[in-house]
């Protein structure tokens, strides 16, 4: 009976020994988990996620905005309160919670705007159209200073500046000249702040960025026709392909679109024969006659 005790008592000292192992392990990875994903980081995470639910359009299966109603104002408000929370919370990622919450404060400035515009105030609602753009602003600014080389954010910063004035300005001007010189090799950054030239209607700044672009352009060039083999039916395929999404192609549009003038396009062209090729397919695909 004795010894039957015994090792009754040995087998629950066995399993509480194994079982203050399992807990120690448990403790030991909790701590590193903390230690990787701090708290406060867990939180802002916690907090980015509630955001994203409160401005999700319920009816898609994306992850997409709702639209903007009477509504949904209050929910587009709280959601960017959370991303800022989350931005102050995570300073790793500050420039990503800083970008969402501007986001959805422009989509809110120009729903404002718009409203304002049409002299449609809904209900007794203050349109507050400059404090709204003004948030959005210090908003970019934020992901600007956690990362000054973010070109992408300067051009966001330049439209914001043209959308708010409604014309070309300095500080517009400005915010695209610091785009470019933070990378100014950068072929499809200058392509955009091309269209941004083309599309506020400052044609002369759209070409002369055209120019630029078919003259530091090489993503054409890299599919040389260098031998016979390459003259197969599904090279020239994925040739053509390449020489039509090529930035030189989008150069040469731009040039068209300023002009519509096939000498002003061909005008830009640098030499060699892969960019005449590429000036080939553009002729073909306007159906201009060359």
């Amino acid at each position: 009976m004795g010894r039957r005790r015994n090792k009754t008592s040995a087998k629950w000292v066995s399993l509480e020994s194994r079982l203050s192992r399992v807990v120690v392990v448990g403790v030991i990875v909790a701590a590193a988990l903390l230690l990787i994903h701090p708290v406060s980081s867990l939180v802002a995470f916690i907090s980015y996620q509630r955001a994203t639910s409160l401005v999700d359009d319920a009816s898609t299966e994306r992850i997409d905005l709702k639209p903007i109603t009477r509504e949904s104002l209050d929910d587009y408000g709280e959601a960017i309160r959370l991303l800022e929370f989350s931005e102050r919370l995570a300073p790793n990622a500050r420039k990503d919670y800083a970008f969402e919450a501007y986001r959805l404060q422009h989509k809110l400035a120009r729903w404002k705007g718009l409203l304002k515009g049409l002299g449609d105030e809904p209900g007794g609602l203050v349109l507050d159209v400059e404090g709204a753009y003004a948030d959005a602003e210090r908003l970019l600014k934020m992901v600007i200073d956690s990362e000054p080389l973010n070109s992408d954010a300067r051009i966001a910063l330049a439209r914001l500046y043209y959308e708010r004035a409604g014309r070309p300005n300095f500080d517009e001007e400005r915010a695209l000249d610091l785009a470019l010189k933070s990378y100014p090799i950068n072929v499809p950054l200058r392509h955009r702040v091309a269209m941004h030239y083309l599309l506020s209607g400052r044609e002369g700044a759209a070409l002369e960025q055209a120019r630029i672009i078919a003259e530091t352009d090489d993503t054409f060039s890299r599919y040389k026709l260098s031998s016979r083999s390459d003259f197969s039916g599904n090279w020239l395929a994925v040739r053509r392909g390449a020489l039509y999404r090529s930035y030189l192609f989008g150069a040469l549009e731009i040039a068209w679109r300023v002009s519509h003038d096939p000498v002003v396009v061909r005008g830009i062209l640098p030499g060699g024969d892969d960019a005449e090729d590429v000036f080939d397919i553009f002729v073909e695909w306007r159906g201009l006659d060359w």
